[in-house]
């Protein structure tokens, strides 16, 4: 449509959800700015109407302080689902007159059209023509006649002059002047002169379109060439060249320029009226919009068109195979009940940092881990209920009145008077009454003193006659030291080396038959096995690797895995079994066949045992959120 100043502006748009591309209403009613010339007029006010789900209508005056050959502007700008936006609906150039008023203007035609009246003018024209000397004298026509052949009619040079100008005076009188004798000489174009319709058709406006994607994907990596075309038309919708080579400049939503991006700002012709440029996206650029700005030369008027994109995450909006198979793993593992264990995992930032503590006075990965998996083990025990805080307060009471019964020092720990003398003979344990006539003649009958099991006959000998007895034999007590001495000296006079068979068997017990051979050093075959993730093949570090003879019933060795989730060994040739265990969230390998040295590596896959999902809901702003029952 054109407009003049003083138009009234109607237009409309849609508004629509970037992630799904369903039409929506935007958050809050949109606004809309005129642009004038490249620049916002904040004194224009343009009105919004809500019209439907996502759908709405711009109206508004265009100034009477405009002039024709300005480029004027729609701007709209919405927030859909958090995301604001700018676009521009509609971009013309005012004129100074519509269609309609030019013909209003040019009058009705006398005949049956305009292009008729142009006709008689141009059929009246060719007959004056016809009467006219074909040479004119000082730019005139020579009015002068030759009558000199007719007695008594020859003319003054007087009277020729007086004559010429009587003719020059009644031809301007009905408005024959030079100029528009030129006009004439226009018409004769060899066809009809254009009709009423064709005149309406003519159009000022460039009918422009720009092929601009509005969501462009960044890449994961390496590089993405985007094509953006510019198609020019004409009124009736012919392709039309421009004046010059259009040009384009790229910028952000803070204006910095993303001109580096592009193969050429200056666009390179396809065909006529259409041409392109190539736009490269880096998988290190920033996510951000994107405003391609056309620059279109037609009749000496630049006139200026705008299109935004939005640079977004690849990984972000797009799902993938791979991410629909570790949503259906979730929805099979993910259980009721392993999902409440996830409670248990509040604490973990204070078990990380008493972790940390105990690293630092001394201990190592290895045996922080070996403490965790003996704490898993009791846990899993069958029967077994972990103490709560109220067990464990009260078993520390107990232990804490140790400390009022204990003397020395660490290792020489002892019981000090008072603690020995509240053992039961003394009245420990909270007894207050003597030993029964029955328990102490049990005491005395099995201390081998006197009387009966049931009941001793006499209490004679007792411990104080048995005191001088035992002083008489305190002489007669072996030295200890002594004693040592002698059965060092009996076992080194006894003792003697094994014999080949006794090794030969022993070996063979351990690491199954073998040859007698020469060798480097014992273990001289350096053997790596590695342990991984099954599914994602990552390696798995504090993994244990446990390597038992062939009969599988002596353990060799037993080693965790590094980072690199290896654990290497060195072993003789021989056949060997390996386990691999120590993963509370991985499955175990047990007993696997190792040959030496036909088999120097090995390389053990672990199943990861993932919870099960209990419910996915798709609602709310993301239409990935996962939320557990």
């Amino acid at each position: 449509m054109l407009y003049k100043p003083g138009s009234t502006y109607w237009g409309e748009f849609t508004t629509r959800r970037f992630d799904t591309g369903v039409r929506v209403d935007a958050d809050s009613l949109p606004t809309a700015t005129m642009v004038k010339n490249g620049t916002d007029d904040g004194t224009v006010t343009l009105t919004v109407t809500d019209k439907g789900t996502g759908n709405y209508s711009v109206t508004g005056t265009i100034p009477v302080g405009y002039a024709a050959g300005d480029v004027v502007a729609i701007r709209v700008t919405a927030t859909v689902n958090s995301v604001t936006d700018h676009a521009i609906i509609e971009t013309f150039v005012l004129d100074s007159a519509r269609p309609g008023e030019v013909y209003t203007r040019l009058g009705a035609p006398s005949g049956a059209s305009i292009a008729a009246d142009v006709a008689g003018v141009q059929s009246d024209t060719n007959d004056i023509q016809t009467r006219l000397p074909a040479a004119l004298v000082s730019g005139k026509m020579d009015s002068s006649a030759v009558v000199s052949d007719k007695t008594g009619f020859s003319l003054t040079t007087g009277e020729h002059t007086a004559i010429q100008a009587d003719a020059d005076a009644a031809l301007a009188a009905r408005g024959v002047t030079s100029a528009r004798q030129g006009y004439l000489d226009n018409l004769n174009i060899g066809g009809l002169v254009a009709s009423q319709s064709e005149v309406t058709s003519v159009q000022n406006n460039t009918r422009v379109v720009r092929t601009v994607p509005s969501v462009i994907e960044r890449p994961d990596s390496g590089t993405l060439v985007i094509p953006v075309e510019l198609l020019l038309y004409d009124a009736i919708g012919n392709m039309e060249a421009p004046d010059a080579a259009p040009t384009l400049a790229v910028t952000n939503q803070a204006g910095t320029s993303r001109n580096d991006h592009l193969d050429s700002t200056t666009l390179a012709l396809v065909s006529t009226g259409r041409y392109k440029a190539l736009y490269t996206v880096q998988a290190a650029d920033t996510l951000e919009p994107l405003y391609f700005t056309f620059s279109v030369v037609e009749g000496g008027a630049t006139r200026v068109f705008s299109n935004v994109a939005v640079l977004v995450d690849t990984s972000a909006v797009d799902f993938t195979a791979a991410d629909r198979t570790k949503l259906e793993r979730l929805d099979t593992d993910l259980t009721t009940a392993r999902a409440a264990k996830l409670d248990f995992l509040t604490g973990a930032v204070a078990l990380e940092a008493s972790i940390t503590a105990l690293k630092g006075a001394g201990w190592t990965n290895e045996s922080l881990k070996a403490i965790y998996d003996q704490v898993i083990l009791r846990l899993l025990t069958s029967g077994y209920t972990a103490p709560d805080n109220a067990g464990i307060g009260s078993i520390q009471t107990v232990t804490n009145k140790l400390s009022d019964m204990i003397t020395g020092a660490s290792p020489d720990y002892a019981f000090d008077t008072a603690a020995l003398a509240n053992a039961p003979a003394g009245g420990g344990g909270g007894g207050t009454t003597d030993w029964t006539s029955d328990e102490r003649s049990q005491i005395r009958y099995r201390l081998g003193i006197d009387g009966t099991e049931a009941a001793p006959s006499s209490n004679s000998p007792n411990l104080g006659t048995v005191d001088a007895n035992v002083v008489s034999m305190e002489s007669n007590v072996v030295n200890a030291d002594a004693l040592a001495a002698d059965a060092v000296t009996e076992l080194q006079a006894g003792l003697s080396a094994p014999s080949v068979d006794d090794i030969e068997e022993h070996l063979a017990n351990l690491h199954g038959a073998g040859q007698w051979g020469p060798s480097g050093a014992a273990g001289s075959n350096t053997v790596t096995l590695t342990v991984i993730d099954e599914d994602t093949t990552d390696p798995l570090p504090s993994a244990r690797v446990t390597v038992k003879n062939q009969a599988g019933t002596v353990i060799l060795d037993q080693k965790y895995t590094n980072a690199d989730g290896q654990a290497t060994f060195d072993l003789d040739n021989g056949n060997y079994l390996t386990s691999v265990s120590g993963l509370p969230s991985y499955s175990s390998i047990a007993d696997e066949p190792l040959s030496v040295p036909a088999a120097l590596s090995d390389t053990y896959a672990l199943a990861p045992l993932l919870p099960d999902v209990a419910a996915i809901d798709t609602g709310g702003d993301s239409p990935y959120a996962i939320e557990v029952a």
